[in-house]
């Protein structure tokens, strides 16, 4: 009789679900009707109002129900993957709207504390000026927070835009799935569901990053607002700050009561320590005489945790004791702030200060990264547990372990509030500094910089370079040489040019030897000025002695080439192979000396180019000298004439034609010569010298042409070119034959 009330009870219950089904059914067919009657498949919404997400919410939960119901009366057996699928399915489904009905919720709680906190600003504002620095640093904590959340709503702004466009994606490739199934002719229904399910929750997740997006719009355009009306509030409460004795006692006598209470909470920690550490010891002693596996594995535990606790409880001591120094420091703050606003504080004592503060912020910023590298030690010693926990098998042992990780997870709550304790007293140290450099006037900076600039010069300028046995090279003894040494060279330039001008020139000396002398002179000068200007400033030369391995270290290497030209140059001056004016030819290149240096010789081409050519180069290499000895020179006109022509009067015109020109040199007198018979022509050749001081060899070669063409053409004569005669024996018959075109051009072209 029971089992048939129970079979009739399962009936009626399943008759109920499938019921249920189809009404779901039903609801989700006209959800899509409606959403093509209102704009197709980008017209979907999701359900409005909180009522209606509770429903949906609902409808999903009874849907799994139904399915979970139907799987175990054996429906699916056949479809356990799709089966799986589609349930899981319909837990994000799930997961998404309460994540909307989240999204809405806190829209609305955002709507109502941005009322209040404009409550607050009003009331803040509306307070009438002179301002305490309680009612400053209100508004500044204030503004702060806007600030920041503007920020946060800017990045959440930016992340949300760029999944716009994977959303969008998301929503095309579901529905796209879903089309393909529905055209299928044998679709799996449990198929088909989900790919509907999937479709919903791509296009709740639009919806839901279009709220978001459209909400941060809200709150940026709310805290814009806001940030910009508490900077004005800012600007104004600074402006009207007064000194109030009244708020500063009020401010330290919390800090004294906050300082009496963390005393207090040390006290107790440090008798709590004391408990410990004796538990510790005695279960390191139980620990120690344990005979068995299981008896040592809860010994091990028990005293792994008590360490735990003693971590903990020193912890906690430390995070106290850093209170109590970070007290002191908000009270020594708070009160030089004040000082600030009284304006009892000096220029020297401001100065002091903010050097004093600048070293602590430095300080406090390196303490980040310690805490850092403790919060990261506290999170492997929690893992490390939790692992421990994972394998413990006796209920001793797991009892420690998570005692153990209790103390341990206790540890980085400690560190946390530690790193936000150093970072609200680097806040406060920050405005303080920012109202010191506020308070600094530009006389009081002028005076404070010059003191301390001249100071800090001086230093540097007396400062022992290096020192020895009756010498001390300073910064200033340095700088003093290189003065003198700059002056040593500009009046050994002078006393230089001024010797050349007035002794040199008496005595008769060639420019070579005037140059080599006047560099000589200008060298000894520069050493005399030199050792002077060491003497003068109390630098023996044995001050460089440590300088001399290098030097000739550097002498050998580096400055090899150097002394090689500078004594080439010498050599020039004296031996003077060649000299200044002189005409020579160096590698086909044709120039005059300009000027013989210490390290290279300077020419100038025909071309007015300067050429800077290595004193060494002259010694090791083949050069011409044209005008060495004197400067006469040779030079030559080749002429040709035309077989038949009167030779004596070729020769007779071409003496002329040299004599009549008036840079040719009459002694030592020109010649001709019949060179040869050439092969066009009878070839002529005449000789004549020149001064290379007042004539060029080119322009009168010229002119000497130039005459002779008109002398030729009066006489008759002709100038020969080049020309060939052909003889034919005509004595025999000539021989004509034509000749065919190769055999591969015919085959080419066989029309031809």
């Amino acid at each position: 009789m029971i089992s048939i009330h129970n079979r009739a009870g399962r009936r009626v219950s399943g008759i109920a679900l499938l019921l249920a089904l189809l009404f779901l059914s039903l609801l989700t067919l006209s959800a899509e009707a409606q959403t093509e009657e209102t704009g197709g498949k980008n017209g979907w919404t999701p359900p409005p109002g909180q009522e209606a997400i509770d429903l949906r919410i609902q409808e999903i939960r009874q849907e799994k129900e139904l399915l979970l119901s139907r799987k175990s009366e054996g429906m699916y057996a056949g479809d356990e993957a799709e089966f799986q699928s589609l349930l899981l399915s319909l837990g994000t489904l799930e997961n998404a709207y309460t994540r909307y009905s989240t999204i809405l919720s806190n829209a609305n709680a955002a709507a109502d504390g941005g009322a209040e906190g404009d409550l607050k600003e009003k009331e803040l504002l509306q307070k009438k000026p002179p301002y305490t620095l309680s009612t400053y640093d209100e508004t500044l904590n204030r503004y702060e927070i806007a600030d920041q959340r503007l920020k946060t709503v800017a990045s959440s702004i930016d992340a949300l835009e760029g999944m716009k466009g994977k959303l969008q994606d998301a929503v095309a490739a579901a529905e796209e799935r879903k089309e393909r199934l529905s055209r299928s002719v044998e679709r799996n229904p449990l198929e088909f569901r989900r790919l509907e399910v999937e479709v919903e929750v791509a296009r709740l997740n639009q919806a839901i990053q279009r709220k978001s997006f459209d909400d941060s719009m809200k709150k940026k355009k709310v805290y814009e607002e806001k940030k910009k009306i508490l900077a004005d509030a800012v600007e104004k409460v600074r402006s009207n700050l007064e000194y109030d004795e009244a708020d500063r006692k009020e401010h330290n006598a919390r800090l004294d009561e906050q300082t009496t209470l963390v005393r207090k909470e040390i006290e107790e920690l440090q008798k709590a320590r004391e408990k410990i550490r004796a538990e510790l010891v005695r279960s390191q002693g139980v620990q120690s005489s344990v005979r068995t596996e299981k008896d040592r594995l809860i010994a091990e535990s028990k005293t792994a945790e008590l360490e735990g606790q003693l971590r903990l409880n020193q912890a906690a001591i430390e995070l106290n004791e850093q209170k109590l120094i970070y007290l002191d420091e908000t009270r020594m703050i708070w009160n030089i702030r004040y000082d600030l606003i009284k304006k009892s504080l000096s220029s020297e004592k401001l100065w002091e200060i903010r050097s004093t503060v600048t070293e602590r912020m430095k300080e406090l910023e390196n303490s980040f990264q310690v805490k850092q590298n403790a919060f990261v030690t506290s999170q492997a010693d929690l893992l490390a547990a939790q692992r421990e926990l994972e394998k413990a098998d006796l209920p001793q042992v797991s009892v420690s372990l998570r005692n153990r990780i209790t103390s341990l997870s206790k540890i980085t709550e400690i560190i946390t509030e530690s790193v936000s304790g150093t970072f609200n007293l680097l806040r406060q140290y920050n405005r303080l500094q920012e109202e010191m450099n506020n308070e600094f006037n530009t006389l009081r900076i002028a005076e404070k910089v010059t003191s301390y600039g001249k100071d800090r010069f001086l230093s540097v300028w007396n400062t022992t370079l290096w020192s020895g046995e009756g010498f001390n090279v300073t910064v200033a003894k340095v700088v003093l040489a290189v003065i003198l040494f700059g002056m040593a060279f500009l009046f050994s330039g002078r006393i230089t040019n001024f010797l050349s001008r007035k002794i040199l020139v008496r005595f008769g000396m060639d420019s070579s030897v005037a140059q080599a002398v006047r560099k000589i002179i200008f060298y000894i000068l520069m050493a005399t000025f030199l050792l002077s200007a060491l003497d003068l400033i109390g630098i023996p030369l044995t001050a460089f002695a440590f300088l001399g391995g290098a030097l000739a270290i550097g002498i050998g290497f580096g400055a090899q080439n150097i002394f090689n030209n500078l004594i080439s140059g010498f050599i020039l001056m004296f031996s003077k192979p060649i000299k200044m004016d002189d005409i020579i030819e160096v590698d086909g290149l044709y120039a005059s000396v300009v000027e013989i240096g210490s390290r290279a010789t300077l020419v100038k081409t025909f071309d007015n180019i300067d050429v800077l050519v290595p004193n060494s180069y002259f010694l090791n290499n083949k050069i011409i000298n044209w005008t060495h000895t004197d400067q006469k020179m040779r030079v030559r006109v080749n002429v040709g004439v035309s077989y038949g022509s009167d030779v004596r009067e070729v020769e007779r015109l071409l003496f002329k034609a040299v004599s009549e020109h008036t840079r040719v040199l009459k002694n030592p007198e020109p010649y001709v010569l019949f060179r040869e018979f050439g092969p066009s022509s009878l070839d002529f050749t005449v000789y004549f010298w020149i001064d290379m001081a007042v004539a060029s060899t080119v322009k009168v070669s010229s002119d000497i042409r130039y005459r002779l063409v008109a002398l030729f053409a009066d006489a008759g004569i002709t100038i020969a070119f080049p020309q060939m005669d052909v003889h034919l024996d005509s004595a025999a018959p000539l021989v004509l034959r034509m000749q065919g075109a190769p055999e591969e051009e015919r085959e080419a072209n066989p029309e031809e």
